[in-house]
């Protein structure tokens, strides 16, 4: 196995191409290719670091408005950055649920979306942010919405010659409110058994004008739950509307059973989160109570 690392994007798209008949991984912060490597469930021919990418570590806004943030950026980043706090207050909210702070310091958002874990904090957030993923390789790149770049348990549409080089976040609606929650067998650092985010748009008078609705863990690949966003759009907040859009949430999710959690508990956990995104959205958001809703 070889160790390889470039000096900058150029040299690294370079080698992809000329080595597509080799196995190589893409090291980022390292924090699960290295615990999979220890346990033997991976033979590369050769691990590249980008460890070395400068180009990657950016956090900007672009001139149309939109966020551009490098995929060697770090959760611990994600979750202090100011330009974020104001801007896409989602990200820095869901990346200090991310494991324990010694891991969001090394691991990163690009390594995290790329690994394809189902359970992973970041990729329901990106969801109901309407977020791209720029793929690269030495002759062109493309931008894959966030919510068809997933395409099996740990499986993505990053080809053998790309690299993942950054995230890219349109600008959010005026006065959404958004937030994330997940549901962990002991802590908030480890992974999730299931987990919600939520971007909310209502009107003065409390009308639900737009919703997205992340879900990581319940099902192969995170998905969002169209039916439950579209049960709320046009209604005033009312907890048996919220419990019936987590009942149809649960409908879009497709678990497994394993060690963690049966696929029957999962489906439980989303009904239960979604229901509470949405209530707690709305406490925070001072709209007023839930008609309905127990504290």
């Amino acid at each position: 196995m070889r160790y390889f690392r470039p000096h900058d994007l150029g040299e690294a798209l370079e080698y992809l191409e000329k080595n597509q008949g080799e196995t190589v991984k893409i090291m980022a912060g390292g924090q699960s290719l290295l615990v999979m490597l220890r346990l033997g469930l991976l033979h590369p021919d050769t691990i590249m670091s980008l460890s070395a990418l400068e180009e990657l570590r950016h956090i900007a806004i672009e001139p149309d408005g939109s966020l551009s943030i490098g995929s060697m950026v770090t959760h611990q980043r994600i979750a202090t950055d100011p330009v974020l706090s104001d801007y896409a207050p989602l990200l820095p909210r869901t990346a200090r649920k991310v494991a324990a702070r010694q891991i969001r310091n090394l691991g990163t958002w690009g390594g995290n979306i790329a690994h394809g874990e189902p359970g992973s904090d970041p990729p329901a957030s990106l969801i109901v942010s309407d977020a791209h993923v720029e793929l690269r390789n030495r002759t062109r790149s493309r931008r894959v919405p966030i919510d068809q770049f997933f395409l099996d348990y740990m499986s993505t549409d990053i080809q053998p010659d790309e690299l993942l080089t950054r995230i890219i976040i349109p600008p959010q609606p005026a006065h959404a409110k958004t937030m994330y929650l997940k549901h962990t067998l002991r802590d908030d650092g480890d992974l999730a058994i299931c987990g919600v985010a939520l971007r909310i748009v209502a009107d003065d008078h409390g009308l639900i004008r737009d919703v997205r609705i992340g879900i990581n863990g319940a099902s192969l690949t995170p998905i969002r739950a169209r039916r439950a966003e579209d049960s709320l759009v046009g209604q005033f907040p009312d907890d048996t509307l919220f419990r019936q859009a987590g009942e149809l949430a649960a409908t879009a999710c497709d678990p497994m059973d394993d060690a963690e959690a049966s696929a029957e508990y999962r489906l439980a956990v989303v009904k239960a989160l979604v229901r509470r995104a949405l209530v707690e959205t709305f406490s925070e958001d001072g709209q007023g109570r839930v008609e309905g809703a127990k504290a």
